[in-house]
């Protein structure tokens, strides 16, 4: 089974309208043709710094896809051509699962299963890209937010 995660990009920017990572077995990118569902093989996102790239994010002010890396928290941006990833700044937890832009805010929200004793607790964090400062919003009322999005107007999903 093929879990993937999708980033909507900008025509103009990108060499594919959508790209999907698949965090569950290869960490390869793919290139995603969402009429058709057809995959395009990019490369292996498991590269350098990046060991377990797990969401991605469209940024289209820059023009970059960004992602957020489970195994050390490891977040920057990810080559749409290429795969190869570059580190904005590492977080220095693992868990981390979700990655959206928000446009409206210029920043970004992350999610994490956090470990408390020996349990995990949901948490919602921001990153702002021009300080690479985390901020922890709150507390999520389960574990497993492992996708999130934002809308124009920066509704969070």
């Amino acid at each position: 089974v093929l879990a993937c995660f999708a980033a909507c990009a900008a025509p103009l920017a990108a060499q594919f309208p959508a790209y999907v990572l698949d965090a569950a077995q290869t960490n390869d990118l793919y290139g995603l043709h969402p009429s058709t569902g057809h995959t395009v093989p990019i490369g292996p996102a498991a590269q350098g710094d990046l060991s377990g790239a797990f969401d991605l994010a469209w940024r289209n002010d820059t023009r970059e896809l960004w992602c957020i890396d489970n195994s050390d928290g490891d977040i920057g941006t990810l080559s749409a051509a290429t795969a190869v990833f570059a580190r904005s700044t590492s977080l220095g937890l693992h868990g981390w699962y979700g990655i959206a832009w928000d446009a409206s805010a210029s920043l970004f929200y992350l999610s994490i299963d956090f470990p408390i004793g020996g349990t995990r607790q949901g948490r919602l964090y921001t990153y702002e890209p021009r300080s690479r400062q985390a901020q922890l919003v709150g507390l999520l009322p389960q574990t497993g937010f492992f996708a999130l999005d934002c809308d124009a107007n920066g509704q969070l999903w």
